[in-house]
């Protein structure tokens, strides 16, 4: 017996060109779901004001609207085993409870019994679903009946996967802070338990290879000196035969963030969602009542004007360097250099220095000061700072 040979990506291949977001809440984890022909999500609007159900080839192209009759915003579940269906929530603006619906592709869509939640998923042999609901995870049969609680957790579930043998489920746990994990629980009930407990960062949304050999998610654990926060895809084989499960195999390296791993039906291709995040700085004029971009609409966040009206201290993103420039543009200085990452300049009354929050990797958050004409940043010694809140809880620590 042979242990199963690890994954690797050979060539990316840009599918989609329509530059809309494929997420229309700050909360949601957005899904890409695939017939083999074709590719399904959903996507904003191209007003950005709903967000609805779309297609493309797995080849690429140009994306086109599902038609359904749903005026609400959708969040896509799950395709079917007979890739003939789709799981769709419906929401308005702050619902987490959603209405599940089963849409035919090409057909009538049909309520899913009383069934209220998000992030629905068949079972292999497509008799039962799970979804989540706040920190709970329900199982119930197709066709909405038979609702059973699986497990109540201490964090938000969302993105239930079953095994292809539907033996287990894994889910991702949230935590208001953002912070993300996977657990995993048998399918019939039962304690659940971390899959990577020694895990460094955030790790969510997998789904398992066609032929159960390795299980692909996405993480934001750190591994470039540069970024703390870039999002790749990782592969965990799974237990085969003697063999002990190995760890897992990084897939991807930026320079995007990767998220929303799937596989294609042949198990050959592997599909995610890239995101190039960018920004464009703007200022409200009051006259025209409109926003206009300001200093070329650049990239960029965290702004400060000198109390004389004749600089401006910035931070740009999603680098988070800080730079400093005249308000028309010109004479502009970067001050400092990742791997720190600086949050909420603050001009001194003379102009002659900027306060900073930092944020370094495996560090603790500082506030420094630079020389508005550059140099090296110092440490802000005349202040106690409180640091650093921990994902387990508050701690403070002064400097």
């Amino acid at each position: 017996m042979t242990r199963p040979l690890s994954p690797k990506v050979s060539v990316y291949t840009r599918i989609t060109n329509s530059g809309r977001a494929k997420s229309f809440r700050f909360d949601a984890l957005p899904v890409i779901a695939t017939d083999g022909s074709r590719l399904y999500f959903a996507e904003t609007t191209s007003n950005g004001t709903r967000y609805t159900l779309n297609q493309v080839l797995a080849s690429g192209g140009e994306t086109s609207p599902v038609p359904t009759p749903f005026q609400q915003n959708i969040e896509l579940g799950d395709i079917s085993r007979t890739r003939s269906e789709v799981l769709l929530h419906t929401f308005v603006a702050g619902e987490s409870e959603m209405p599940l619906w089963i849409l035919p592709l090409g057909g009538v869509p049909r309520r899913m019994g009383d069934v209220l939640g998000r992030d629905a998923a068949w079972s292999p042999n497509g008799e039962r679903i799970a979804y989540a609901k706040g920190h709970e995870l329900y199982v119930c049969k197709a066709d909405g009946t038979e609702t059973r609680k699986l497990l109540v957790a201490q964090s938000q579930v969302r993105w239930p996967r079953w095994s292809p043998d539907g033996r287990v489920l894994r889910f991702t746990l949230g935590d208001p802070g953002g912070w993300t994990s996977i657990e995993e629980v048998s399918a019939f009930g039962g304690q659940a338990h971390p899959l990577l407990p020694n895990w460094n960062g955030d790790y969510c949304c997998g789904n398992w290879t066609p032929d159960g050999k390795h299980y692909v998610f996405q993480s934001s654990a750190s591994v470039h000196a540069t970024s703390a926060s870039t999002t790749d895809i990782w592969a965990l084989p799974e237990r085969t035969g003697l063999f002990r499960k190995a760890g897992p195999v990084q897939l991807t390296a930026g320079p995007m963030d990767f998220r929303s791993p799937v596989l294609s039906v042949d198990g050959k291709i592997l599909f995610v969602i890239g995101e190039q995040r960018r920004g464009e700085l703007v200022r409200f004029e009051s006259k025209s009542g409109q926003f206009v971009p300001y200093l070329g609409g650049i990239s960029a966040q965290d702004v400060d004007i000198s109390k004389d009206y004749q600089w401006v201290a910035y931070v740009s993103y999603p680098e988070r360097v800080l730079w400093r420039s005249r308000l028309d543009g010109s004479q502009r200085l970067q001050l400092t250099s990742l791997p720190m990452q600086a949050f909420l300049p603050r001009w001194s009354p003379d102009g002659k220095q900027i306060a900073f929050s930092t944020e370094v990797p495996g560090g603790f958050d500082k506030i420094y000061v630079v020389a508005a004409e550059g140099g090296r940043s110092a440490r802000n010694s005349r202040q106690r700072i409180i640091t650093r809140m921990t994902r387990t809880g508050h701690q403070t620590r002064t400097c």
